[in-house]
């Protein structure tokens, strides 16, 4: 039931790991990408993003790394039940409208309207969802931006001298 507390960041990992699995030879049933995208309809915010929906919490406000991991789940469950472009569904569309208009690589789009979560620990996980979303549909835009090297950029931009990047 998709009424049932969910948690969409765990729900890409999850997706993410039953594709490998199929991808594998391991056969998921078109019933567990159906309950997947079921949820992640039902957690889609009518502007077209996402925000956290855990336990006993909703966010009020989509933003950006939920969006991009509802982009991403979306793109899979969509794909396991059939849709060979998975990019020109309705609900990916949607998303993509929102994070399009929002794309920035220096910060979490909106992540600071999160009643639910810490938005200055998710920076990372926000950039690893557009490498995701991008890869999962096969483009190399949202919107006008091109991600890769915009993403790539700003990692570089943003490494310390001994290589490693400052968590904060």
């Amino acid at each position: 039931d998709p009424k049932d507390k969910g948690d969409q960041s765990n729900a890409q990992f999850a997706l993410l790991g039953l594709r490998a699995c199929q991808e594998s030879g391991v056969d998921i049933p078109k019933e567990t990408w159906a309950a997947a995208r079921k949820f992640m309809l039902y957690t889609q915010r009518p502007d077209g993003g996402w925000g956290y929906y855990f336990k006993d919490m909703r966010d009020k406000t989509s933003y950006g790394s939920l969006t991009l991991a509802g982009i991403g789940a979306m793109a899979i469950c969509e794909y396991y039940l059939g849709t060979k472009e998975p990019l020109k569904t309705a609900s990916v569309q949607k998303g993509i409208a929102w994070m399009a208009r929002r794309l920035d690589f220096a910060e979490n789009p909106e992540v600071t309207s999160s009643n639910v979560i810490d938005p200055l620990a998710w920076h990372y996980y926000y950039l690893y969802s557009i490498e995701r979303a991008g890869n999962l549909l096969n483009t190399e835009k949202f919107g006008p931006i091109e991600w890769y090297p915009g993403g790539a950029s700003w990692l570089l931009k943003n490494q310390n001298h001994d290589g490693s990047w400052h968590t904060g």
